[in-house]
């Protein structure tokens, strides 16, 4: 997927991309980029729609005042187990989540499944939130062993939210992190995903660095 981070963009010049077999006969166009208000108004008279806006989170850990232990309230464990039963969650909670999102044609959600099977089938090993066994959540860590693993994928059972499951499933990562001497845990987040930006906050998230997803067919 293109990522251009300069201004004078040469919008002839962005090549069209097939990334067979999850887009089959199709051609589609992806741009992030630092977002800026005249960007809107120029990438629309080049044929491209703005599908969201996304912010970069930072939860500083050494010296955070949150008492981050209070909202962790369901055990978490870190497994590779549980494939079947994460990539159902998956499928159910990213329809609408624009990093899974190619194109704006009507048979979008066949894309989006394969392209998110090929995701959950790379996870190695991830936390995994248990409610009686079950699993109602999970999320995926990159860049683990530097100072600042990044959150890269999580989402949690849509019938157990109620539960607090979401708030656990952050709260438990931090903290694990925190006790592992880490700097920060990073996050990128969209700006329509309000309740999970609540939980950031809550835990001393600190929000930065917008960028804008444009797509075009």
């Amino acid at each position: 997927m293109n990522k251009l981070c300069y201004d004078n963009i040469n919008f002839e010049s962005i090549e069209l991309e097939n990334e067979e077999p999850y887009w089959s006969g199709k051609k589609y166009a992806r741009i992030s980029i630092p977002a800026q208000p005249k960007n809107v108004k120029e990438f629309s008279t080049h044929g491209y729609a703005l599908i969201d806006r996304t912010l970069e989170v930072r939860i500083p850990l050494a010296k955070t005042q949150v008492n981050i232990e209070k909202y962790i309230r369901m055990p978490v464990i870190k497994t590779s187990s549980y494939k079947e039963e994460i990539q159902k969650i998956a499928i159910e909670s990213f329809k609408l989540d624009n990093r899974f999102r190619v194109t704006i044609d009507e048979n979008w959600e066949e894309v989006y499944t394969k392209i998110l099977e090929r995701w959950i089938d790379e996870i190695d090993n991830c936390f995994v939130c248990l409610y009686k066994d079950k699993v109602i959540g999970f999320m995926e860590i990159k860049d683990e062993n530097t100072d600042n693993p990044f959150i890269y994928l999580a989402a949690t059972d849509e019938k157990y939210r109620l539960t607090g499951v979401g708030m656990t499933l952050y709260a438990y990562v931090v903290n694990y992190y925190k006790n592992l001497g880490k700097t920060a845990v990073i996050g990128r987040i969209s700006s329509k995903n309000t309740s999970v930006m609540n939980i950031y906050a809550a835990l001393g998230g600190q929000f930065s660095n917008p960028w804008d997803i444009f797509i075009k067919l």
